[in-house]
């Protein structure tokens, strides 16, 4: 394909359902006037008309010997090129699925997925560091306003720890990334 034209071109005669119709018989094995006739119920004007449309976008070629025969790489020339003009969008990650602009949007069933949801959430948070409990919650609501579940279930799954430290008479939960086995 050179131009766009020809691609709408060819595009237009696959929308065209008779044509549509005619190449598939063509495709099928039909070669003659009348096998296409008898496949698709068509005259032989209008069988006559489509094949010329089809035969001069490059989708079918007329062999005296053998009768037309479909040319399936116009097609896959088709799909190359527009490959080549479309942007590619890349592809959802499988958290993608979970969250959107940033946010949580839904917690998971499965327990591979909770744990990548979680894996994820864990990742906000630095080895090596001590949070306070105030920090771990404005930490989880950039992502979804319900910390505390979520604070519980990076313990429960060994994501985080957490362990109380009293200071001038003050309790003060810290928690900590910890290194998952």
């Amino acid at each position: 394909m050179e131009t766009n034209t020809e691609l709408l071109s060819i595009i237009g005669l696959l929308a065209d359902e008779d044509k549509f119709k005619i190449l598939a018989a063509i495709a099928l094995g039909a070669g003659t006037l009348a096998e296409i006739g008898e496949k698709t119920g068509f005259d032989h004007v209008k069988i006559v008309k489509a094949a010329a449309r089809l035969e001069k976008a490059g989708l079918i070629e007329r062999k005296a010997d053998s009768g037309y025969r479909y040319l399936p790489q116009t097609l896959a020339d088709l799909h190359v090129d527009l490959s080549k003009t479309i942007e590619h969008k890349p592809a959802a990650s499988h958290l993608d699925r979970f969250i959107r602009n940033g946010r949580l949007t839904n917690f998971p069933k499965s327990q591979d997925d909770r744990l990548l949801v979680l894996e994820h959430l864990a990742n906000l948070f630095e080895f090596d560091r001590r949070y306070t409990e105030k920090e771990v919650n404005i930490i989880l609501n950039t992502l979804h306003p319900d910390h505390a579940s979520f604070r519980r279930y990076l313990i429960d799954y060994g994501f985080l720890e957490r362990n109380s430290e009293t200071e001038d008479g003050r309790t003060t939960m810290l928690y900590w990334r910890k290194a998952r086995s």
